[in-house]
């Protein structure tokens, strides 16, 4: 979990991913998350004493594989993320402690890099970022009484007792996150399932005070292509391994469409671009497989 210092502004707002655009193997592409299987979670805690609640979440986030088929490297390029509804929290202390209600409205986090990450490893599926910078956006609207009132004013978050404050998150300054989950690639259908991870501390002197901790569950799924003339099984690369499927192409179209639904037939066995795939593709195949790519 990467965290930060809440103390210094009492002004926060959000949690978002966002991507860049190139549907192609070998480029960053972009998946769209299924806002009804993504959700944004905010956690409050102050000693010890936690809620939280969560919304659906939209966005988009840009990666990069090293294949089409069951990659082993994933490079980040962009994140861009947002609850799509207003989230509420409360803490209760008790009567003489006191409590804090907050209410986090336009949530996001998005990537604040100069350069992509990575590339990371893929192992059994699983991938890993840490230290990812992040913007977040929007802003907690919170209401503190009695104790924990005057201990938020102690390390300046409120201003008066008893308290009610505005944190807008984008004025808390990059922060560090964690990103990891599960990614899987068959045929150019990419399926990812990943978590990024933020926590702001009030107090980095004592982090046992209490966080606001934002957690974003993405789930995406598209289709890249892979449409490297010869790459006749759609793997990203044009070698001995497409043999076999170019000669499938030829001889029974129909059943290579079904094997490798995500490709463009044409793009991938019309080697002599012609507009068709048949016996007069045969030569010009193993021409380029010599040469290692298709002649113009």
């Amino acid at each position: 979990m990467a965290r930060s210092n809440l103390a210094s502004s009492c002004c926060a707002a959000g949690l978002s991913l966002a991507l860049l655009a190139a549907p192609a193997f070998g480029q960053p592409f972009v998946v769209p998350l299924d806002t009804n299987l993504s959700s944004m979670t905010i956690e409050l805690c102050i000693q010890g004493m936690c809620d939280w609640d969560t919304s659906p979440l939209a966005g988009t986030i840009s990666i990069e594989l090293d294949a089409a088929n069951a990659p082993t490297q994933i490079t980040l390029h962009d994140f861009n993320v947002q609850a799509t509804q207003d989230l509420s929290v409360t803490v209760d202390l008790g009567f003489l402690a006191g409590r804090v209600d907050a209410t986090a409205r336009n949530l996001s986090t998005t990537y604040a890099g100069l350069n992509p990450m990575g590339p990371n490893p893929i192992n059994a599926n699983m991938f890993s970022f840490t230290d990812v910078p992040t913007d977040l956006g929007g802003t907690i609207d919170f209401q503190a009484t009695n104790i924990i009132c005057f201990s938020l004013a102690a390390i300046g978050i409120c201003t008066t007792c008893p308290c009610s404050e505005t944190i807008i998150l984008a004025n808390q300054g990059t922060q560090l996150a964690d990103f990891s989950g599960n990614i899987t690639a068959v045929n150019g259908l990419v399926t990812l399932s990943g978590q990024i991870d933020t926590t702001l501390l009030f107090d980095p002197g004592n982090p046992s005070f209490g966080h606001i901790r934002v957690t974003g569950m993405l789930v995406g799924q598209t289709q890249i292509t892979t449409e490297i003339c010869g790459d006749a099984n759609c793997d990203g690369t044009f070698n001995g391994g497409d043999i076999d499927p170019f000669f499938l192409a030829v001889g029974d179209p129909a059943a290579w469409q079904i094997r490798y639904p995500g490709c463009n037939i044409l793009a991938v066995a019309d080697i002599n671009h012609d507009g068709r795939v048949n016996g007069g593709d045969i030569d010009p195949f193993f021409q380029a497989l010599v040469a290692g790519e298709c002649l113009p």
